[in-house]
């Protein structure tokens, strides 16, 4: 019961922080980057088969990947805007905006000396190239 309380992600089992974070921990990995900031990889296929996300730090316009699913976006910081097509949105901090599968190309561009960063929530099964 416990156990399933928890979703089977987690089982405390009384190990120190030191021993769960080097069991744990999960290291992002970069799918890209260029003048316009980094995206990586932070929970994917290899952790669960059910979702996957990725986090993009931009300090300038950065069109998203096409996944052919639909996304779930959350502004973590900052402010800026979100063009879909010839829409432009408003986005800043604490933003959920939900992106169908079929939506145009998405830009996504921090206001004037700022930074936005973002998750976006994929379903499972999006996979992703990562850059070496």
């Amino acid at each position: 019961e416990y156990k399933q309380r928890l979703l089977n992600c987690y089982i405390y089992d009384g190990a120190d922080y030191e021993t769960n974070l080097k069991k744990y921990k999960i290291t992002p990995r970069l799918i890209r980057s260029g003048d316009w900031g980094t995206e990586h990889l932070m929970i994917g296929q290899e952790q669960t088969s059910y979702f996957s996300f990725t986090r993009i730090d931009a300090k300038g316009a950065v069109p998203f990947l096409k996944t052919g699913f639909l996304q779930v976006m959350i502004v973590l910081e900052g402010k800026g805007t979100l063009t879909c097509g010839d829409q432009v949105y408003d986005i800043k901090k604490g933003d959920e905006l939900f992106l169908p599968y079929d939506v145009d190309e998405v830009v996504m561009t921090p206001a004037d000396g700022e930074k936005v960063s973002a998750v976006l929530c994929n379903p499972g099964q999006v996979t992703y190239t990562f850059e070496k």
